[in-house]
């Protein structure tokens, strides 16, 4: 019996200011057990100023499966939307440079794809620390906790199924042309105001396992703040975009730092509210 032919899959990894992070994703992406000739790798910079688009096109040049695609808008939405529109693959593979990918990640997504019927699919999420510092451990293990960060099984691990969202995600193409491609006014959400409109369109996302790869986490204090403030912010433009794209957990830990902040100013008019907020913000300190 002949052997069916692998779908094409097309990986689109976008990209900006990357010089430190790009060479070793892109190993990662190389060193999959998926057939090279059913592969192509699009990395979409946002005009880098540093060496990302030296570097890509010195890997291009080694590697013709490796192309490098221009995004002038600088936004990772509209970075992944123009891979979208580039894309050759039936089956297309969004990736991060802040991560590094386990062999058989992009042939696990698409076994998962074609197992379950789901529109999208990811996996496991392994947070480590992005440097060696005392800060930058300190921020890995703090990624990793279901009260700042939610029980995300992308984070926390746990039987494969339906969920609301996973890590960058991998698609099957007609998914794009039944839901639409990535809202580009959100800097931050995209991915998870998109995968609202595949489970309201009665498709699946769809968490597994077996599919896994190692995030490196922000090294210092002030990239960390500022990416969760990013985060935090697009939460609520994402509601008003797509009520569905946010999930409860997302505001827990902004409904905790209001509840101590209304414990701080209610004890100028009720003595036990300071024990409150006292008491809360201790305990919130030793867990960190």
């Amino acid at each position: 019996m002949t052997k069916p032919i692998a779908p094409f899959v097309t990986v689109v990894i976008p990209a900006l200011n990357e010089a430190q992070r790009i060479e070793a994703c892109l190993e990662s992406v190389l060193a999959q057990d998926y057939p090279l000739d059913r592969l192509e790798v699009l990395v979409v910079d946002g005009r880098s100023t540093d060496a990302t688009r030296e570097k890509v096109a010195a890997f291009a040049d080694r590697h013709p499966l490796v192309r490098l695609v221009d995004n002038p808008k600088r936004i990772q939405a509209v970075a992944f939307n123009l891979g979208v529109r580039e894309a050759r693959g039936d089956v297309i593979v969004r990736l991060d440079v802040h991560a590094s990918y386990s062999q058989d990640y992009v042939r696990r997504c698409v076994e998962v794809l074609d197992e379950t019927g789901a529109a999208n699919v990811g996996g496991v999420w392994e947070t480590v620390p992005g440097a060696g510092s005392l800060v930058a451990r300190s921020i890995a293990l703090a990624c990793t906790q279901r009260f700042g960060f939610g029980g995300a099984r992308f984070r926390v691990g746990g039987e494969a199924g339906p969920v609301d969202t996973v890590p960058f995600g991998a698609f099957r193409r007609e998914t794009f042309e039944k839901v639409g491609l990535l809202y580009e006014r959100l800097v931050r959400g995209e991915d998870n105001e998109f995968n609202a409109r595949i489970r309201r369109c009665g498709m699946t996302v769809y968490f597994d396992p077996r599919i896994r790869c190692t995030y490196y986490a922000r090294p210092t204090f002030r990239g960390f703040m500022k990416q969760l403030f990013g985060n935090g912010l697009y939460h609520i433009l994402t509601l008003r975009v797509n009520p569905r794209g946010c999930s409860p957990r997302h505001f827990v830990p902004l409904v905790f730092v209001c509840t101590l902040l209304a414990a701080r100013v209610a004890g100028f008019f009720w003595i036990p509210a300071w024990g409150a907020g006292h008491g809360s913000g201790e305990g919130n300190a030793h867990c960190a």
